[in-house]
């Protein structure tokens, strides 16, 4: 019981990660307005350095995927993949997902079978998840026990950072990214539980 409730109160924490720091980012531009022109200066100053990487993947189609996950990406028998592996014009599913969230555990085998559905019908397409789960562990028994046969960012690559990027507050989510990286729809977890592998034609 002691070690259920544990996992629980852990679970909770990743929720809060992924959303509270949404509210945490609107209270300091609110008080950004009441510091001095110094604070102002490095808030903006911080704000100009995030955006120059958004802008260099803007201007190179194959460097944002490298940006985002790092050189490797993990399939659930835990071998590596060249991130290229995302290149070839694919569009690309961003599932935002965990073990101990049992709406996940819901929706993924709905994504599994339009996913297998997709690549039967060889539409380039691929999925990468980030797991938000609590350890390494954890994230290949779910991908393994799921028959995930997409890929998967790293346990070690910034998975908190990259879910608030993408204004992640809650999962599961799938944000479907083109070719070049750009998001084309953010209800992808909506458009798969309607229309099932349709759902592609409209990305």
């Amino acid at each position: 019981m002691r070690y259920f409730i544990a996992i629980i109160a852990s679970s909770l924490l990743v929720i809060n990660s992924v959303s509270c720091k949404q509210s945490t980012g609107s209270e300091t531009k609110n008080a950004a307005g009441e510091k001095s022109r110094e604070s102002e200066s490095a808030r903006k100053t911080e704000a100009a350095e995030k955006a120059e990487p958004q802008a260099a993947s803007e201007t190179s189609e194959k460097d944002w995927a490298e940006d985002l996950f790092g050189k490797q990406l993990v399939k659930r028998d835990k071998t590596q993949v060249p991130v290229s592996e995302l290149d070839d014009d694919k569009k690309i599913g961003l599932y935002f997902s965990a073990h101990w969230c049992p709406p996940c555990r819901a929706f993924t085998p709905v994504l599994v079978k339009v996913y297998n559905k997709l690549k039967e019908d060889g539409k380039p397409f691929e999925i990468v998840l980030i797991d938000l789960d609590q350890t390494e562990e954890a994230m290949f028994n779910y991908m393994d026990g799921e028959k995930m046969e997409w890929l998967a960012a790293p346990f070690d690559a910034p998975r908190q950072e990259i879910a608030q990027q993408f204004g992640v507050r809650g999962i599961p989510s799938l944000i479907i990214l083109d070719a070049d990286g750009k998001v084309i729809a953010r209800n992808g977890r909506g458009d798969v539980s309607s229309q099932g592998a349709d759902a592609y034609e409209q990305w």
